[in-house]
């Protein structure tokens, strides 16, 4: 696992362990018939207190992973009473990231998947945002 796809923004990071307390509930509706092996390894997972496994967990359930987010995003505003917008560091669309309907499109040879704006952690020369898991230019779209 490279180092740039366990990187998650610090203060997303912060509000993970909440997030999930409050998607748990969900994840049964949420995953279907993958829920007992999702619960059964979030349970490993949050007894180890492993923050970037964590992600990763969620990251390979996409209806899962993009709750998470959207939990992420409510808990940042409760608590900093904001949106994301230009607070996230030099990586993401300032402009974007508060609103919780957009997220990248990497269109990776393995197939589609969506990147949550706070995850980009590297920009191209010309500054498209890199997918962390495949280094590929990123399209931002509405989801």
């Amino acid at each position: 696992m490279s180092a740039s796809k366990e990187q998650m923004y610090p203060k997303s990071q912060a509000y993970l362990p909440e997030a999930i307390v409050r998607l748990h509930p969900k994840l049964h509706e949420i995953l279907g018939p993958d829920s007992p092996t999702f619960l059964a390894e979030l349970d490993v997972l949050l007894a180890q207190g492993a923050s970037n496994q964590l992600v990763e967990l969620f990251r390979r359930y996409p209806a899962a992973h993009q709750e998470l987010q959207e939990q992420i995003v409510e808990i940042f505003q409760e608590r900093e009473g904001k949106t994301l917008r230009g607070d996230l560091g030099p990586f993401g669309v300032p402009h974007v990231r508060g609103f919780p309907g957009f997220a990248y499109r990497c269109n990776a040879s393995s197939g589609t998947h969506w990147v949550a704006l706070f995850e980009v952690t590297r920009r191209n020369l010309v500054g498209q945002a890199l997918c962390p898991e495949h280094n590929k230019p990123l399209t931002l779209k509405r989801r």
